[in-house]
């Protein structure tokens, strides 16, 4: 799998380095998007010189907190190349979720940074499974992409590993308060019923996690 990305072009707005790289464009580069349930990112070209310019000078070029800016930016610039799956609200709330996430006082040098191809799974099985309705999201000690979802009833986590594998586990709590544990590892494809049989009610409805 090869990942294409967005040619840059700062243009010194009040708008956030969110909304930049949804107005950005790009030409097709090579590019051999890996394809899930027709779900395939748009063919977007990355110019490290373009983007280098939207950079706080303060940032020394191999500083941690320049790290940690351009891994921000590689995420949203993945969600990007989904941009016509997603609804403005979808992208807006995974920006912020993006923001809120990886951001200077929460990271130290010997973390993990997130992995763009962790996060591409997520968004590549949340379209698929028409599930945006998550809870939280997370990084874990490998830079894996974590999400979680919480109903009254269920607790369910996920992380995305690559390769199309997904690790989850889940907590139901029945009306007796009587709790069941189960864990799993499985494709994307599979953990997209996976997920629709803890989600769903008694009545077979899906029921929407508190966010």
């Amino acid at each position: 799998m090869t990942f294409a990305a967005v040619q840059l072009r700062p243009s010194f707005s009040s708008t956030s380095p969110a909304e930049e790289v949804l107005k950005s464009k790009g030409t097709a580069f090579h590019q051999h998007p890996y394809h899930f349930a027709g779900v395939k990112p748009v063919n977007l070209v990355w110019d490290k010189k373009l983007v280098s310019t939207i950079f706080d000078a303060r940032l020394e070029e191999e500083s941690f907190e320049r790290k940690l800016f351009e891994a921000l930016i590689s995420l949203k610039v993945v969600t990007a190349q989904y941009a016509m799956h997603l609804s403005a609200d979808e992208r807006h709330r995974l920006f912020d979720e993006l923001d809120r996430l990886i951001n200077f006082d929460d990271w130290h040098e010997e973390d993990t940074l997130p992995s763009p191809t962790s996060y591409q799974e997520f968004l590549k099985w949340m379209i698929h499974a028409k599930r945006s309705s998550w809870t939280s999201m997370g990084v874990s000690a490998e830079g894996n992409i974590q999400v979680a979802w919480l109903n009254p009833h269920v607790t369910l986590t996920a992380n995305f590993e690559g390769k199309n594998s997904v690790r989850w586990t889940a907590q139901v709590r029945s009306e007796q308060d009587e709790v069941g544990l189960s864990a799993g590892k499985c494709s994307l494809r599979l953990f997209a019923e996976q997920a629709l049989f803890y989600l769903r009610d008694e009545s077979g409805q899906v029921e929407e996690p508190h966010s």
